[in-house]
């Protein structure tokens, strides 16, 4: 009999890893002055901005975002030119190795907690990552690092560091090992708490070895105990992992209390699978010891829906069969025959011949023997058909739901449920994280492919501005203006100005229409024989001097101004100047677009690094599970043509024992 496992639905380190101290909180010191620039400033933000989204992607059951968001986080720490502290830092490899080992990554995972148990001393990095270092060995059947994970724990006092849920799975691994050494594991398994999904699975998988080792009496104890423990445990501790009273999301009470409709779903069913599961150990213990009618109620309890409800139907007719109670056991086997079209149902129509010929019904034998035999054909037939569909490559991403010929419905739970050679059914859930994960960096990769389309787009663009912008007569007028500048410098700094320089406009012209009165006086005194009076001459002196008197009055106060604008002419020619210098070295200077291509060069590169693991991950676990549902398969189609061999034997065998003369 197969030992009972408990099933994690998720392998997310709980919320207490938010709370217990994603994030270091210690005293703070006085600031010291920052002397970083804007840019690294920003990516400072960013950085702490990753950390979170980092931590946030974690609880949210996000593997692959998690994992991407922590390559984002070492590229915004090179930017920042901050490294992470050593605390935060080994807070970000512990939820890299859990999600690494969610994905199936379990080297990788390994890796990073052998090392962060060599390297860290923080208490809280060293007992969850002996955590995770034995979940990882457990779900690899490796004995014993449960064992040292737990004593390491104990002996430095570290129980506190782990959140309940994850205490109590690393007992019951340590308590599941020491039982199957036969060592005493109920002392341990004291710890735990009474309504504790894993008492149940502890006692169920204990009625297993008793059941194995003929001590049906015990074994019919703990199913018992298994069924009255299971019954009392509350339904939301039925799923471990995604109900926490101490979750982050509770303190707003945000989703109410209780489960969500879906994780009740899954705890129902989780918890009526374990029952079956119970049921059918007890009935099968309790027919070991002839106890058919006590079997009887106990197999009647399964679920109709539950494969094992067949299993025991068949069971229990053979199991009668032995004892020569045939109308019990064709009973059995005619309910089964008619409600079923699974390996079960086969197994009974073949039942139900040799039943008949037990009894001396030769000609009903013959006829059940005849109709098995068509009904093993058509199984043999889809079965081959059915293999056809394993060898596409997408059959694994919809094998739930896949097309699966109700006949052979008894493999796709054996894969579902992880209870073959191999944890399948954990294997299928790494499988579709790994799709996800592909899916993502695929999504990602396109993103990067647009990058590069932008950053050509935008070097071709500034490669016409270039040259559409030319700086020929923006140099010009800086020259012009610069001689100008130099001129009026000079003659500012002359000790001799003349007057019209610092005139205005009004009074420039003033002296110009007296100049022009004076040439005109003089003109019409040469080309006339009598002079003009003197009175023009004397009045135009006199104007003159009334504008020399205004313009020396004014001259402080105009020099002054014009030494003003001059200065500020210089200022705005330098700011002139420096833009037209850096206007030309960004025309010259490509740069910027060259440093952000190789930001995308690094991306693209850990995309396509990552992209191709992921690729490889699914490629061997898609050929693993084929390997293992081919290999039942072959066995079923090994067992249905023995099973075909014996029929058409028998059936020669019943046409000899015919009397002559009258046909079967």
């Amino acid at each position: 009999m197969t030992q009972f496992k408990a099933t994690k639905f998720a392998c997310i380190a709980l919320v207490s890893l938010l709370l217990n101290g994603c994030f270091s909180t210690p005293e703070t010191a006085a600031p010291a002055e920052d002397t970083r620039s804007a840019v690294q400033i920003l990516a400072q933000k960013r950085q702490d901005l990753a950390f979170g989204q980092v931590v946030y992607s974690y609880f949210q059951g996000a593997p692959d975002q998690t994992l991407l968001q922590g390559a984002l986080t070492r590229l915004n720490e090179l930017r920042a030119q901050t490294p992470y502290g050593p605390d935060n830092q080994d807070r970000l490899d512990l939820m890299k190795g859990a999600v690494s080992l969610q994905l199936g990554m379990t080297q990788q995972a390994e890796g990073i907690f052998n090392r962060l148990l060599a390297q860290s001393g923080d208490p809280y990095i060293q007992a969850n990552t002996w955590f995770w270092l034995a979940k990882s060995s457990f779900a690899q059947k490796r004995m014993g690092v449960s064992e040292r994970a737990y004593s390491a724990i104990i002996e430095h006092d570290l129980e506190d560091e782990l959140s309940q849920d994850h205490w109590e799975e690393l007992v019951y691994q340590v308590s599941h090992e020491r039982m199957n050494m036969g060592a005493d594991w109920e002392t341990l398994a004291g710890k735990l708490n009474s309504d504790s999904i894993y008492q149940t699975y502890l006692i169920a998988n204990q009625a297993v070895i008793q059941h194995n080792k003929q001590d049906y009496d015990a074994a019919n104890e703990a199913f018992i105990s298994a069924k009255l423990l299971l019954n009392a445990t509350p339904v939301e501790n039925s799923i471990q992992g995604e109900n926490n009273s101490s979750s982050w999301w509770s303190w707003f009470h945000w989703f109410g209390n209780g489960l969500t409709e879906i994780q009740e779903d899954r705890a129902f069913q989780e918890r009526n699978a374990l029952f079956d599961r119970l049921n059918y150990g007890l009935g099968v213990t309790l027919l070991e010891q002839k106890d058919y009618a006590n079997a009887l109620i106990a197999l009647k309890l399964i679920g109709r829906e539950s494969l094992h409800a067949e299993q025991a139907m068949l069971t229990y007719g053979w199991t009668l069969a032995q004892e020569n109670r045939w109308p019990l056991a064709m009973a059995a086997w005619q309910y089964l025959r008619d409600n079923s079209q699974g390996i079960y149902a086969l197994q009974a129509s073949h039942g139900l011949a040799y039943g008949y010929e037990q009894q001396g019904a030769l000609a009903e034998a013959f006829h059940a023997l005849r109709d098995s035999s068509r009904q093993l054909d058509a199984a043999m037939t889809s079965l081959s058909t059915f293999g056809e569909q394993v060898q596409q490559a997408a059959f694994f991403d919809t094998v739930a739901n896949g097309n699966w010929p109700l006949e052979h419905r008894d493999l796709q739970i054996l894969l579902l449920s992880g209870n073959g050679d191999i944890d399948s059914a954990y294997l299928l859930g790494v499988r579709g994280q790994a799709k996800q994960l592909l899916n993502t960096l695929d999504g990602n990769l396109a993103q990067i492919d647009g990058m590069y389309r932008l950053l050509d787009e935008r070097e071709h663009a500034f490669e016409r501005r270039s040259e559409a912008l030319s700086l020929t007569d923006a140099q010009e007028i800086l020259d012009r203006t610069q001689l100008r500048i130099e001129a009026v410098e000079t003659i500012l700094n002359s000790d001799q100005i003349s007057a019209k320089l610092l005139a205005t406009n009004e009074q420039v012209l003033a002296i110009e229409r007296l100049d022009k009165g004076e040439e005109r006086i003089r003109r019409i005194n040469t080309e006339r024989e009598s002079n003009l009076s003197q009175k023009y001459g004397q009045r135009v002196a006199r104007l003159k001097g009334v504008l020399a008197w205004e313009l020396s009055e004014a001259y402080p106060a105009t020099r002054w101004q014009h030494q003003k604008q001059l200065n500020q002419l210089k200022v705005a020619y330098a700011d002139a100047n420096n833009q037209y210098t850096q206007l030309k070295q960004l025309q010259n200077n490509t740069s910027s677009i060259d440093e952000q291509r190789s930001r995308v060069d690094v991306m693209a590169l850990s995309a396509a690094a990552d992209y191709t693991r992921t690729e490889a991950l699914v490629d061997s676990l898609t050929q693993r599970l084929t390997e293992f549902l081919q290999a039942n398969m072959n066995l079923r189609m090994q067992a249905l043509a023995d099973q075909q061999v014996a029929t058409r034997l028998a059936i020669i065998r019943l046409q000899d024992l015919a009397k002559p003369g009258r046909g079967l």
